[in-house]
């Protein structure tokens, strides 16, 4: 345990004073995060929005201005791929999915949410399970 983060993370939050109360608030999964999509997920999901033959068309044409962006997408729906939408140019690749083939707020965050996991602020920094000893030790540094 870095009790240094975590006496860190005490002094910038607003946490409990009780220790107990401080270290269930740390760890309660209340922090979006995102994890890989498996690739059947996500092709699935497109083909129900009638947007997979689209894109998979647009990845085999030399001339189509989004043939990269198509070509990664469809190179993670490959079996055994995955999509994780916490790496920013991944994020950036939904962006142009987004503007080049007319996704719609509604159908991005759906995407976005397929991934989507809540984890806590323990887990987060890295922290492991947070206990109340740990705060006590943490507060005294």
């Amino acid at each position: 345990m870095d009790l240094q983060k975590l006496k860190t993370e005490l002094d910038a939050g607003s946490y409990s004073a009780d220790p107990q109360a401080a270290a269930e608030e740390i760890n309660a999964l209340t922090v979006a995060s995102y994890e890989e999509i498996v690739s059947g997920v996500l092709r699935g999901y497109l083909a129900s929005i009638g947007k997979l033959f689209e894109i998979k068309q647009a990845s085999e044409n030399e001339a189509h201005p989004l043939k990269d962006v198509s070509l990664a997408v469809m190179l993670t729906m490959q079996p055994n791929g995955g999509i994780d939408f916490s790496n920013p140019e991944n994020r950036l690749m939904l962006t142009a999915l987004k503007a080049g083939f007319g996704l719609t707020d509604e159908q991005e965050a759906a995407i976005l949410a397929l991934g989507q996991v809540k984890i806590s602020r323990a887990q987060e920094l890295s922290l492991g399970r947070v206990r109340a000893s740990n705060i006590e030790k943490a507060r005294a540094l």
